[in-house]
């Protein structure tokens, strides 16, 4: 039975749908009329007042009502409001007294500036705790001789100097003078070195073998620490020279010759403490080497670097300097613009060389181009009048015959009896 009354309720759910659906059709859409007339558009202008409220009733009542309803609506918002204004008001004056402040203290700074108000600025130039390092005393370096150095040359022989400096100093190196063809030279040159901290400095001496060309050959080196010395006291030490400070190196076992130097160390008085850089200077300047003639001295030639010189066919830069017919020269740089050499040179007069000029020219020289072997870069005539007042400069000079070159040349005069 129940089977029937589910297949009828299956039957009967599809009729009645099937029904109402055609039933809904011709009552709501088939009988609907066809004939449809289109709407009167009108302007708003020509509408009274009654139709514009009815057609538009979201209009606000203060645009729609006299000024009557106006009044009265903002009264309204006026007393919805009125608890809340006290708060507002205070912090409104709080704001407003602030930005009166700051813009008060703004133009009084700017008016200020206006005017020349005593001002201090204060630049760091340099680290304080390094500014306190001032030198205390001065080590004078004598080097003696060296002997049994090693040939370096093809020839048998050997053209050694020396250069000596202190551990944590930026000053350049102190060099001797070039003994030709010796391995048992004798200099018997005297240097003074400005000492800031005899505790922990130490003396870096290195020989080496000039070359006329390349770089010159490394010789051997030591170093001696400047607390193994008493004031005042001088001492004469004999040094082995090493390959390098590496006690584990078995390269160092190998002999390369011995140095004898002289050094003393003299602290400043307090009296010395206070003088200024300048009489610093001229405290610890050079003397000449012993058996300089009386009343002559040594002048110090370095030849630290070139910028913009360029040749025509080749630029292979190499420095010439000829004083009183006296040439020298230093080595060549292939093939740069901007040739650093830092080398120096020493020459020996019986006279301060007042009247004189010292001759400097940049050439370069190239084995390949045949016919242009040789090429002048530019030339300066150097005036030493100024170096035997001064002691010394350091200067940058423009190259004559050179479009943009220019050569830095430091000049140092050591008088044989230094003047009192």
């Amino acid at each position: 039975m129940s089977f029937f009354s589910t297949i009828f309720g299956f039957f009967g759910f599809g009729i009645g749908i099937s029904f109402g659906l055609v039933a809904g059709y011709f009552l709501f859409i088939y009988s609907e009329s066809a004939d449809v007339k289109d709407p009167e558009i009108q302007p708003l202008a020509n509408q009274d007042s009654e139709t514009l409220q009815r057609i538009i009733p979201e209009i606000p009542l203060w645009i729609k009502n006299p000024d009557f309803d106006r009044v009265d609506w903002l009264n309204r918002l006026i007393e919805y409001m009125w608890p809340y204004l006290n708060k507002v008001s205070t912090v409104c004056l709080k704001y407003v007294w602030l930005l009166y402040y700051y813009f008060q203290e703004l133009i009084k700074d700017q008016v200020a500036n206006m005017y020349l108000w005593p001002k201090t600025l204060d630049v760091q130039i340099m680290d304080p705790a390094k500014a306190m390092r001032r030198a205390i005393g001065i080590l004078v370096v004598k080097v003696v001789r060296a002997m049994k150095l090693k040939k370096k040359d093809l020839l048998g022989a050997s053209d050694p100097y020396v250069k000596i400096k202190l551990s944590g100093d930026n000053m350049p190196a102190k060099k001797t003078t070039v003994k030709h063809k010796n391995l048992n030279p004798e200099w018997n040159e005297e240097f003074n070195l400005l000492v800031k901290d005899p505790e922990t400095q130490t003396l870096e001496f290195e020989v080496y073998d000039w070359e006329q060309v390349g770089r010159h050959d490394f010789m051997g080196m030591n170093v001696v620490a400047l607390k193994e010395l008493k004031e005042e006291e001088t001492k004469v030490i004999t040094l082995d020279l090493l390959k390098n400070m590496d006690p584990n190196d078995g390269a160092n076992d190998k002999s390369r010759g011995q140095i004898v130097m002289e050094l003393t160390y003299k602290a400043f008085k307090e009296e010395e403490m206070g003088k200024g850089f300048e009489e610093t200077e001229m405290m610890m300047m050079d003397k000449a080497p012993e058996g300089t003639p009386p009343g002559g001295g040594l002048l110090v030639v370095v030849v630290h670097e070139a910028q913009d010189v360029e040749g025509k066919y080749h630029t292979n830069p190499q420095v010439r300097l000829i004083f009183r017919g006296e040439e020298r020269k230093t080595k060549h740089v292939k093939k740069n613009r901007d040739p650093r050499w830092e080398e120096e040179f020493q020459f020996v007069v019986e006279e301060p060389p007042t009247n004189d000029k010292l001759h400097v020219e940049v050439v370069s020289t190239s084995s390949r181009n045949l016919l242009r072997q040789k090429e002048s870069l530019g030339y300066a005539d150097i005036s030493l009048a100024d170096v035997v007042t001064n002691k010394r400069i350091n200067e940058r000079y423009h190259l004559i015959d050179s479009k943009n070159g220019r050569l830095q040349i430091e000049l140092m005069w050591r008088p044989s009896q230094p003047a009192t």
